[in-house]
């Protein structure tokens, strides 16, 4: 039996590997990597307004910050990866360059948010974790 049969998407459950796919996805167009980008953004909003009405502003805006601290240095990351796709520079370097920023910058915008604001725990995570697992969604839908 061939090895291609025993293969499995691993893309959907670890952000990194999903990372690497849409960086893949980049040199071959970079339709899917906005689709992610959109469906995070998506996630997040939801997860605000439910948290909103949950808990209040509080709640509200600790969601938009747990979800914002990872959608926006995936942003960056992406702008990133795209930049130096179109001038010929990408490679696996730019990429795990690109990843390290990506959870420095997350852990630094939790850390901040945790230390000049106050914030409901349990919001800020569920708004972290949409935003992670959003990536989910994007291999289910089709474009």
């Amino acid at each position: 039996m061939p090895l291609a049969a025993f293969q499995f998407d691993f893309g959907c459950c670890n952000p990194y590997i999903a990372g690497l796919l849409a960086w893949q996805g980049l040199r071959k167009g970079g339709r899917g990597v906005h689709k992610v980008l959109f469906l995070q953004l998506g996630a997040v909003a939801l997860v605000t307004a439910i948290a909103g009405m949950w808990v209040g502003a509080v709640g509200a805006a600790s969601a938009a910050v747990g979800g914002g601290a990872y959608v926006l240095p995936n942003l960056v990351f992406v702008l990133r990866l795209k930049i130096a796709t179109a001038s010929g520079r990408a490679s696996a370097a730019t990429f795990f360059a690109g990843e390290f920023f990506k959870v420095a910058a997350t852990i630094g915008i939790l850390a901040l948010a945790q230390r000049y604001f106050d914030v409901h725990w349990l919001s800020l995570l569920v708004g972290l974790f949409a935003a992670l697992k959003a990536n989910l969604f994007a291999f289910l839908l089709k474009t």
